[in-house]
């Protein structure tokens, strides 16, 4: 346990906040939640910390448990090729982005979640693994590798909130594109400025 967070800081770092967060915001003090997810008109009231804090927050302990594994399994691909400063960076902006797009185009009652920030994440280890076919090769071999690719197919249709199992939900497909696309632009951001240096 401490050899990996002691290699994998933000990752663990992110691990222990989903879970914290699902003990604290959904189950012990709900009120919590409310606080800190994005709804109604909250970001028309002014109350931007929301576009940061629902990145942070899942709905129960299910859904937090899905985004602990999806964070540690692109965590163990990604972490240490980005650094953790970028690892936790991309998070970050890829949910913030995710949430203050998202509002424009969907009506809804209540939104948080850490998934928006993790598919970023997996944006950022696509475009890392289609540049470093080397890297790919050996991490492809890796359990956790097709895990991660479970998690980015399941997260758009499987629920366990709704009453039924499988769910097509374009909000989902959404907010998950967002935050896959946010995470591909940063790391060719990334990529590129690292280019024009060594050039």
């Amino acid at each position: 346990m401490k050899k990996f967070i002691y290699t994998y800081p933000a990752t663990s770092m992110l691990m222990l906040i989903f879970l914290l967060g699902s003990i604290f915001a959904s189950l012990m003090f709900p009120a919590i939640f409310s606080f800190l997810d994005i709804h109604g008109d909250s970001l028309a009231r002014g109350e931007w910390y929301r576009l940061i804090s629902a990145g942070f927050i899942n709905a129960g302990i299910v859904h937090a448990s899905a985004n602990i594994y999806g964070v540690y399994a692109v965590g163990i691909i990604i972490e240490k090729r980005l650094g953790s400063f970028h690892f936790f960076l991309y998070f970050l902006l890829g949910s913030v982005i995710t949430y203050l797009i998202f509002p424009a185009f969907f009506e809804f009652s209540s939104s948080a979640g850490s998934s928006p920030g993790i598919y970023a994440l997996i944006g950022a280890a696509f475009i890392y693994l289609l540049t470093n076919k080397n890297y790919f090769a050996e991490i492809k071999k890796r359990r956790f590798f097709y895990g991660l690719i479970i998690y980015f197919i399941a997260g758009n249709f499987i629920t366990l909130t709704s009453g039924s199992l499988i769910v097509i939900n374009p909000d989902r497909f959404f907010v998950h594109g967002i935050g896959f696309l946010a995470g591909i632009l940063l790391q060719l951001c990334k990529s590129s400025k690292a280019f024009m240096i060594r050039k």
